[in-house]
C-alpha cells in the first residue's frame, strides 16, 4: 500500500459584512487591507473554494484532484462510494465581529432540488468577548404562521433562544434549526460540505456591495424545524488523553481530545480519513515516516485512510484537538 502523508492546507479567506480583523492579524496580514475577514476555510473541497495542500509532495493540489487520483487511499472505500470525489466535510474558522444573520440550513432532500447537499454543523467557541452571545433554537413555542408574521413585523428575535458563550462551549446545529452567531466571538465550525444558507432576518443592513442583503423567506419556512429545542448547548466532560465524542451528525462524527501529554492514535485498519483540528493551544502532529507539522488554533490536518499511526504532542498548556471522521468516533 502506497504511503500517503498527512495533509495540511492553505486556508481560503472570505470577506464578509460582519467579519473583523482577528483572522488577518492571526495570519500576519495587513488588517487595514484585509479587514472584514469573517471566515477562513481551513479545509474545503467545494468547487471554486478548494483549499490547496500546503507543502509536501502534493503542494498546491486540490482535494478533488487527489480524490480523483487516489480517492480510496485518501478517504476510504465507503466514503468514496457514498460521496464520490467530493470531499464531504468543510472546516471553517469564523470571526464574528458583528452579529450574523438569523438563518437556517436545509436537510438533504430540500437542498437536492438545488443540486446541493443539506447542511448540519457544529460550533466550538475558541474565544469570546465579555457579554458575547449566540442565537440557537426557539425560546418558546412557535408555529409556522406565527413565525411568518414575526418575519413581516421584524419580531424574529423575540422567538429565538439566546445563549451566552465562553471558550470551550460547543453547539450542534442540525439542519432545520434556526441560529445565528452574535458579535464578538471566534468559532471553529465543522459542517457538511455545503454552502446553502437561508436568511430570515439580517438587521436591515447592506452587503459589502452596498445593496440590501437577500432574504430567503420561502425556502427558510420550508427548512425550519418548529419542534421545541430545549438546551442547545452540548454538555461534555473531558478526561485528558481520552477522545470524548461530542457530535454525531448524520454524515460526520466529532470527538474532542484534551492533551496533557503526547497521544498516540492507532488508526491501523480504519477505512476512513480523520481530520485533526486544533481547538486550543498548539499541537505537533507526526508519524513514523518522518512527517511533522505544527497546528495553531483552527488549523486542520487530513489523515488519509491509509494512515496507521500518528502522534499528537501538545506544545502549549490547555491544548485541545477536534477529531472528525465520517464514520465512527476515534477511540
Amino acid at each position: 500500500m502506497t504511503y500517503l502523508p498527512p495533509l495540511t492546507f492553505t486556508p481560503v479567506l472570505k470577506q464578509t459584512v460582519w467579519g473583523g480583523a482577528h483572522i488577518a492579524r492571526q495570519r500576519g496580514l495587513d488588517a487595514e487591507r484585509y479587514g472584514h475577514i469573517g471566515e477562513s476555510w481551513e479545509l474545503s473541497g467545494l468547487p471554486g473554494d478548494e483549499s490547496p495542500v500546503a507543502g509536501g509532495p502534493f503542494d498546491g493540489r486540490t482535494l478533488s484532484s487527489l480524490m480523483a487520483e487516489r480517492g480510496e487511499q485518501l478517504v476510504g472505500r465507503a466514503c468514496l462510494d457514498r460521496w464520490g470525489t467530493r470531499f464531504p466535510v468543510l472546516v471553517k474558522f469564523i470571526d464574528s465581529a458583528r452579529d450574523l444573520s438569523v438563518q437556517v440550513h436545509p436537510a438533504d432532500a430540500q437542498a437536492a432540488r438545488e443540486g446541493k447537499r443539506g447542511k448540519n454543523e457544529m460550533w466550538y467557541v475558541v474565544s469570546a468577548d465579555e457579554g458575547a452571545r449566540l442565537l440557537c433554537g426557539w425560546s418558546r413555542e412557535v408555529t409556522p404562521d406565527g413565525f411568518r408574521r414575526m418575519i413581516e413585523t421584524d419580531g424574529v428575535l423575540d422567538a429565538v433562544g439566546t445563549w451566552p458563550v465562553k471558550p470551550g462551549d460547543l453547539f450542534y446545529l442540525p439542519a432545520g434549526r434556526i441560529h445565528a452567531l452574535g458579535g464578538g466571538m471566534r468559532v471553529i465550525e465543522i459542517q457538511d460540505a455545503s454552502d446553502v444558507t437561508y436568511r430570515v432576518y439580517d438587521y436591515g443592513r447592506l452587503g459589502l456591495d452596498g445593496r440590501p442583503r437577500e432574504l430567503h423567506v420561502a425556502q427558510a419556512m420550508e427548512a425550519l424545524d418548529f419542534a421545541p429545542t430545549g438546551d442547545c448547548r452540548t454538555r461534555y466532560t473531558l478526561e485528558p488523553g481520552r477522545p470524548q465524542p461530542v457530535v454525531r451528525a448524520p454524515h460526520f462524527t466529532t470527538s474532542l481530545l484534551e492533551l496533557a501529554a503526547p497521544y498516540v492514535a492507532d488508526l491501523a485498519g480504519r477505512d476512513t480519513f480523520v481530520l485533526v483540528t486544533c481547538a486550543a493551544g498548539r499541537v505537533a502532529l507526526s508519524d513514523a515516516h518522518g512527517f511533522r507539522a505544527e497546528l495553531g488554533v483552527a488549523a486542520t490536518a487530513l489523515l488519509p485512510a491509509t494512515t496507521e499511526c500518528v502522534s499528537l504532542e501538545p506544545l502549549a498548556a490547555g491544548t485541545r484537538v477536534l477529531l472528525t471522521t465520517p464514520a465512527t468516533p476515534l477511540a
